[in-house]
């Protein structure tokens, strides 16, 4: 055999190795991957991938996208490979999407793409954040639920607190030129007051008790 001959063998060898070693890497790798031709349909996904889609390889083969997407997410995603396969720098290489896993179940997931031009394919990595958004979600609602309460005190509580502070200058000056009937009269005009108050914060403690915000899963373990 030639030195040419040679060369060619040795150079396709080198090509088999790195191909089974990126193949091994991309199938074991501990982030989800897929990849997908121009037309969305999946080429090959590793497990990681299929854990987070509960779909079974068979079942998403060649429509992974167009099982888990509704019809404008799907528009949206085939509008970036269309864009991507022109430029690859004119489409986002992030974004995020919600879809319906295997078992029904919604998913917020971010979708990170990469185009590989000589296959005319796009390598994807998703990360599942929908615990982070039901987190978000819940803060958003412990939130409206706080300036909720905290509006309503504030409104609620003024008139006691406009009294007790009226009429408490009244008693002073009553006390201070011993007008005893006119003193007790803005004592009992105080107390009340000070009822009425008890009874806002009361109130707010007991709104705050029977509606409290939702429970995250982490809270309940």
């Amino acid at each position: 055999m030639n030195h040419d001959g040679q060369h060619m063998r040795h150079v396709e060898c080198i090509d088999d190795c790195d191909s089974s070693m990126l193949r091994a890497l991309f199938l074991n790798n501990g982030i989800a991957l897929a990849l997908f031709d121009r037309d969305l349909r999946l080429i090959d996904a590793n497990a990681e991938f299929e854990n987070i889609v509960k779909y079974e390889r068979g079942d998403y083969m060649f429509h992974a996208w167009k099982r888990m997407l509704d019809p404008s997410s799907m528009e949206k995603v085939q509008s970036f490979a269309n864009m991507r396969f022109r430029d690859p720098r004119s489409a986002p290489s992030q974004y995020e999407l919600t879809i319906v896993d295997g078992m029904g179940q919604q998913k917020h997931i971010i979708v990170n793409v990469s185009f590989i031009s000589s296959r005319g394919a796009s390598l994807v990595s998703i990360t599942d954040i929908t615990d982070i958004k039901r987190t978000q979600e819940d803060l958003k609602n412990r939130n409206e639920l706080l300036k909720e309460l905290l509006e309503r005190l504030y409104h609620d509580a003024q008139t006691p607190l406009v009294t007790l502070y009226s009429y408490s200058d009244l008693l002073c000056e009553a006390v201070k030129h011993e007008e005893k009937d006119q003193a007790h009269l803005y004592l009992k005009v105080i107390k009340d007051a000070s009822i009425s108050l008890s009874e806002v914060l009361r109130d707010m403690a007991i709104k705050g008790i029977h509606h409290p915000p939702p429970v995250t899963k982490k809270e309940r373990k």
